[in-house]
């Protein structure tokens, strides 16, 4: 009898010793998979930080910053992008960015703006991007006008995280479509934006997409670019060449010199900074152009004549005589 005793507070000894093990292990493995959730969620607020979240981030911009394109269905590549150089508007602040863009062989030069709020304008100024908007928001992107009878909208289609060359972020996706008089709409693509990376994708209507395969962001270097900026030759000088009669009344003519193919911005400021006329926003060709000023509507003094490319902005003073 007393052996049987024994027996029975062994084996309830054991049995407690087994399930006191049991408790500890599961223990141990909650405790794991709290720490688990802690570090992610430590690591998820790290990657917050590692970028601001200001819009400007969404669309980076340096000279010499470098994107290139990969179809993720053919593995080609398809476009490389080059940022030629910056200037900005002493007056508005905006940011004009010159770019080449390089697409199945043959060379483009272009402008882009970008303003203070966090919206892209391409070289027509149409606003493409609206980095600061909330998801769902639509707005134009190009109305409707003498030539063209169909609307493009854009919208915040999506915000979401991703891993961007390891680097853990925000993307915002916009969605584009075309809407027609007759009330039917359909998807042209979509664009996906990271913070701190700019474009890395775009959902082309109707079959592909084109990945971002690498890039030089600020001079940091990411995945593997294929080909480099000396396939570009780029253009050293702008001038306004002079506006005569200068003094005049009430017009002058403008004549000015540039190098390069691209964007072009002319305009007048008074004396206490303020634009007063935009002469010409347009794409030229290399070599003289000329422009006239009417200032019949203006009182007279001094006017500041500005001239803006992707080689620089140069300024010369004219004076308005009444």
């Amino acid at each position: 009898m007393q052996k049987g005793l024994l027996h029975i507070a062994g084996t309830v000894e054991m049995n407690n010793e087994i399930s006191m093990k049991t408790n500890f292990t599961q223990i141990v493995f909650i405790m794991k998979c709290r720490l688990s959730y802690v570090l992610f969620m430590f690591l998820f607020f790290i990657s917050s930080l590692s970028y601001s979240q200001t819009p400007e981030n969404y669309f980076p911009h340096h000279e010499g910053d470098v994107w290139q394109y990969h179809s993720q269905f053919t593995g080609e590549l398809i476009q490389t992008l080059y940022f030629d150089s910056l200037a900005t508007d002493s007056i508005s602040l905006n940011t004009y960015i010159y770019f080449h863009n390089v697409y199945g062989g043959s060379t483009t030069s272009s402008v882009g703006r970008l303003d203070t709020a966090g919206n892209y304008f391409d070289n027509t100024g149409q606003l493409w991007y609206k980095f600061n908007a909330d998801s769902g928001e639509t707005w134009i992107v190009r109305d409707v006008d003498s030539i063209r009878t169909d609307t493009i909208i854009g919208q915040v289609f999506n915000v979401y995280y991703a891993f961007i060359f390891g680097i853990y972020t925000t993307v915002i996706a916009f969605k584009f479509e075309i809407r027609l008089p007759s009330g039917y709409s359909y998807w042209i693509g979509t664009d996906h934006f990271a913070d701190g990376f700019g474009l890395v994708r775009q959902d082309i209507e109707p079959s592909d997409s084109y990945l971002l395969t690498g890039a030089i962001i600020d001079m940091a270097h990411y995945g593997v670019i294929v080909s480099n900026k000396e396939e570009i030759s780029t253009p050293q000088s702008i001038e306004i060449l002079k506006n005569y009669p200068n003094p005049f009344n009430p017009t002058t003519n403008i004549e000015f010199n540039t190098s390069m193919y691209g964007f072009v911005s002319l305009k007048v400021y008074n004396m206490f900074g303020q634009e007063v006329s935009t002469i010409t926003e347009n794409m030229v060709l290399p070599g003289v152009h000329h422009a006239k000023w009417d200032g019949k509507e203006y009182p007279g003094g001094i006017y500041i004549l500005r001239l803006c490319t992707a080689q620089g902005i140069q300024t010369r003073k004219m004076i308005l005589l009444r």
